[in-house]
């Protein structure tokens, strides 16, 4: 339990910057994003080092998808999954 409060202290909740940015909350058009619960859980397990149920390209495909980045562009190519806390 205390080695969970750790990892969780580490998350970056930041909206704007943290982890969820344009998962749950778009800074640039300032609204709340809803439709990204899925992959919003997927990322807090990953980030805590449990299981996702995908692949490693299936989960980064996913992500670049409620980032808004395109699976041909030079962002996806370079686009790294968060690392595990």
């Amino acid at each position: 339990l205390t080695l969970l409060k750790e990892k969780i202290n580490k998350i970056d909740f930041d909206l704007y910057e943290g982890n969820f940015k344009n998962i749950y909350f778009s800074p640039v058009k300032n609204n709340i994003i809803t439709n990204n619960d899925v992959i919003g859980r997927k990322l807090a397990l990953h980030l805590l080092g449990e299981s996702i149920g995908l692949s490693e390209v299936d989960f980064k495909k996913k992500l670049a998808k409620a980032y808004n980045i395109n699976e041909l562009s030079e962002d996806f190519k370079t686009m790294k999954i968060p690392d595990i806390l």
